[in-house]
């Protein structure tokens, strides 16, 4: 295969049954990387069956370029084409299983420190684009990615330097975590890392808190509100809120939440934090209802925060259907007739953070219903100062 060229193929990956440890390789994972390396290619003869390469053929696909080169600049081994991925599992299924999820995860952990993020960021971008189930979990992984690099570069600094805003800038929310999680420093470290006054960054350093806090809700705020701009402390705030709503409770369990009262965090707020709580609440909240009547009720007793909360319902329905804005349209439709354009306003809000892009929320907005049409493009025009 010929390093010029640029034909998509997916690489079907065998299993790597693991548990994620906080972005970093598992301990089988690591057995993969650097186990027994029998044709001596710089792939090891375990990672080796996961791409079906042969481990005593340096090139297995006889184009004159080693099994090992290819990987590391994104090619297939196999024969034309750059390397993606695909999921496994039941075609009906819409999401990758936990066990699926470890396994993309260590696959990407392991073409960070074989190749480099840039690579990984372009076959999960790739493979996306081609699987829908990877998609839909695209932010996970991206944050996965972000851990690895800087596990391998022990350098945030050094990590950002492939700082990708893919997949709702999932990356900097996963170096950002895996810098902060081991300071022995922690608001120091944390203000030399937002130099550039950058919103995004400030929203990562939330994350971070998160991490460090052991998910300590109160902490991380408390460490928000060291910084001197309103702004940095806001965006600051977000992500501590985001990573307490949006945590996977396998992996990072979250203390500060109520399945019976989902909301109840949000109402003892002070009233500078309660805007971002009810923005992120149904981001746990959509994960208690499976009808969707039920589901879009849930921010109507809320009062003043209500519209608030139907956005943040919007955002998170499109962050889970990313791959069908269409539905998530259909879902908004069934909440109530003055609450429907919040939960319009929220899915384009998050589809432009998923592709960090206003034209392709402006492409969006021609395919919703003609009711909708106005309320999308208010939505993205709203947006043009990010960009």
């Amino acid at each position: 295969m010929s390093l010029v060229q640029n034909i998509s193929f997916a690489i079907v990956m065998y299993g790597i049954v693991a548990v994620l440890c906080s972005g970093s390789l598992s301990v089988y994972a690591q057995e993969v990387h650097g186990g027994l390396d029998t044709d001596h290619d710089g792939l090891s003869d375990s990672f080796e069956k996961i791409l079906s390469t042969h481990n005593e053929k340096i090139d297995t696909d006889s184009d004159g370029y080693s099994d090992f080169l290819e990987v590391k600049h994104g090619y297939n081994p196999l024969g034309e084409g750059v390397l993606a991925v695909v999921s496994r599992g039941p075609q009906a299924s819409k999401d990758v299983s936990v066990e699926e999820y470890n396994r993309l995860n260590d696959f990407f952990s392991l073409l960070v420190d074989i190749a480099n993020p840039r690579i990984a960021l372009d076959v999960l971008r790739r493979s996306s684009k081609n699987d829908t189930r990877i998609l839909r979990s695209c932010h996970e992984l991206v944050h996965g990615i972000g851990h690895a690099a800087y596990a391998k570069y022990k350098s945030a600094q050094t990590a950002l330097q492939f700082h990708n805003d893919m997949c709702g800038s999932g990356y900097l929310h996963g170096v950002l975590e895996a810098a902060l999680g081991s300071s022995h420093s922690i608001l120091k470290d944390a203000h030399a890392l937002c130099v550039s006054g950058d919103a995004k960054c400030y929203h990562g350093i939330g994350h971070g808190f998160m991490y460090f806090t052991d998910n300590d809700l109160p902490k991380s705020l408390a460490y928000c509100s060291a910084y001197k701009k309103e702004s940095a402390r806001k965006r600051c705030s977000e992500g501590v809120f985001m990573e307490n709503f949006s945590s996977d409770q396998l992996l990072h369990p979250i203390r500060h939440l109520n399945s019976a009262d989902p909301f109840a965090l949000c109402r003892k707020q002070k009233k500078r934090y309660k805007d971002t709580c009810y923005f992120y609440a149904p981001r746990y909240v959509i994960t208690l209802h499976k009808d969707a009547a039920t589901l879009l009720k849930q921010c109507s007793k809320e009062g003043g925060y209500r519209d608030t909360c139907m956005i943040g319902m919007g955002s998170a329905l499109m962050k889970k259907n990313i791959d069908d804005p269409t539905y998530v349209e259909r879902l908004c439709a069934q909440a109530q007739k003055t609450e429907q354009k919040y939960c319009i306003q929220g899915m384009v809000s998050y589809y432009i953070v998923h592709y960090d892009s206003l034209e392709e929320a402006k492409k969006l907005c021609p395919t919703l219903s003609a009711a909708n049409v106005k309320t999308c493009r208010k939505a993205v025009a709203s947006h043009s100062y990010l960009f």
